[in-house]
């Protein structure tokens, strides 16, 4: 337990000095808490399985005088005619079973994993060339040590709903260290309407995989490649976004990279999948409301995705983020 408090207080206190950093008179701040659960559903009652929940707070920032700071160097840029806004993030995922209120895990199920990491990343706009070239490094950790037990346990008890009965079959810790690029261009654009495609692969210890799609945004709109938050006093807009992936690998599935336990091992509690149980391909349709103005920004989205694996199904789940802008010199 002191081992999980000492993680925990590390990557908190880090977050917490880069948040400090991110103040300073150079990087005007914009705030960003975000919150996935397959509770926040428009299709209709939550499921409370596979991908459970997830929570972000992040903080992005311009450098308007290019100096170099902690992880920069490793991060994409375009070279010349580009704008940069880079992040600061910590995250914590929690994936779940089909019924968490079964003692007994079912073969082939989803198996309980979690993790816990901080991510920086940067976005590199080039208006000339309408495109944008986005990458980050996420570092951390799966498994007990990311609370994903404690977390929901929590949460439930203060709902008044069911406690999870399984998390003792949890995936092993391991470390996360992914490396993740995304490149969107702009394929078509008018008054109302643009559609932005999106090429995007990641890779580490945790997610090996790539996806392709694309994003069509209707409504009151401001150039994507233009500004990274609107100048104007308000835009409503909505998205509809599709993707197709294929995976490689999936440590929330099948353990870490570096997870030497057999997947059906009798002698240890860890539940996993084998790779030949994971479906390599996959599809992924997004909708999406947003509401934006010069100092606060929501979006909801609604996320479908199909069966990960051999023996489970297609998911849903809702995300909420709320954006605050307390500086106007970041405009």
């Amino acid at each position: 337990m002191k081992l999980k408090f000492t993680i925990f207080l590390t990557l908190f206190l880090a977050f917490d000095l880069i948040f400090a950093k991110a103040q300073t008179p150079d990087l005007k701040p914009l705030f960003e808490f975000s919150w996935d659960n397959d509770f926040l559903n428009v299709l209709g009652q939550g499921t409370d399985c596979y991908y459970s929940s997830g929570l972000k707070l992040a903080v992005l920032y311009k450098n308007k005088n290019r100096k170099s700071y902690l992880g920069d160097e490793g991060l994409l840029k375009f070279d010349s005619d580009s704008s940069v806004n880079y992040s600061w993030s910590i995250t914590q995922n929690v994936f779940t079973p089909e019924d968490i209120k079964r003692n007994v895990l079912y073969v082939g199920d989803w198996p309980y994993a979690a993790s816990l990491f901080v991510t920086h990343g940067a976005q590199s706009v080039n208006a000339k060339k309408n495109m944008s070239l986005k990458s980050e490094v996420s570092i951390g950790v799966v498994g007990p040590f990311a609370f994903g037990n404690e977390a929901q346990s929590w949460f439930h008890g203060i709902i008044n709903y069911a406690r999870p009965q399984g998390w003792e079959h949890q995936i092993k810790n391991n470390l996360m260290l992914n490396y993740r690029i995304d490149l969107e261009p702009k394929l078509y654009a008018a008054d109302n309407v643009n559609i932005i495609g999106n090429i995007e692969s990641q890779f580490g210890t945790i997610l090996n995989e790539a996806r392709a799609g694309a994003t069509v945004r209707y409504g009151k709109l401001e150039d994507y490649f233009t500004h990274a938050v609107s100048k104007k006093s308000q835009l409503i807009f909505f998205s509809y976004g599709f993707n197709a992936g294929w995976v490689l690998y999936n440590g929330y599935l099948e353990g870490g990279l570096f997870d030497s336990t057999i997947a059906a091992d009798e002698y240890t509690k860890e539940y996993k999948l084998a790779s030949s149980e994971i479906n390599n391909f996959y599809f992924e349709n997004k909708f999406s409301l947003h509401y934006i103005t010069k100092k606060f920004s929501f979006v909801y989205t609604q996320t479908y995705r199909t069966a990960e694996t051999n023996r489970t199904y297609s998911h849903s789940f809702g995300n909420a983020s709320f954006f605050l802008n307390i500086n106007k010199s970041f405009l």
